[in-house]
């Protein structure tokens, strides 16, 4: 994608947090495994990093079923996909989700995964507290991770996308 560094600077964080990431989402959505891996390989790594955070926070942000659902797949079975969302956050050196992320392994191994739970079924009493609170946990330090990766995106925008020459 081509902008300009006035419309980079300009833009809101959620337009920016989208925008530079969306012809790479739309690319790949609803495609195989493999193609999505493919044009994944092809990024840069900031671009990598921020398609990562797209991909925890896209799908865990509505509602505690979802993202229950969404830490459940990603923990459980996705081990890799999992381990690359923990290196984007390194790379942009939020130790807030990082903190988060290293807490939310801990608890769905300790109390959903390795107790035989299956993962899909319906919560209650203190599982459900868990959940709850670690949805809760997220949503609070979104706010600060979107502005780092913003910040990160301004300073560093040839690392995501090409600025028009002026």
């Amino acid at each position: 994608m081509t902008i300009s560094n006035k419309d980079l600077i300009s833009m809101e964080n959620e337009e920016s947090l989208w925008k530079v990431i969306e012809p790479v989402i739309l690319k790949i959505r609803g495609k195989s495994y493999d193609v999505k891996s493919s044009v994944y390989n092809q990024l840069t790594r900031g671009q990598q990093s921020l398609m990562m955070f797209r991909v925890l926070y896209d799908h865990g942000k509505d509602s505690v079923t979802e993202f229950y659902l969404w830490m459940s797949l990603l923990v459980g079975e996705q081990p890799a996909t999992w381990k690359e969302i923990k290196r984007s956050f390194l790379y942009f050196q939020d130790n807030d989700m990082l903190g988060f992320l290293e807490k939310t392994e801990r608890e769905f191994t300790e109390n959903f995964l390795l107790q035989g739970s299956e993962p899909r079924q319906l919560l209650d009493g203190k599982k459900e507290q868990i959940v709850t609170d670690l949805y809760e946990d997220f949503l609070r330090i979104v706010p600060g991770t979107k502005g780092l990766i913003c910040a990160h995106i301004r300073s560093h925008p040839d690392e995501f996308l090409l600025l028009e020459k002026q």
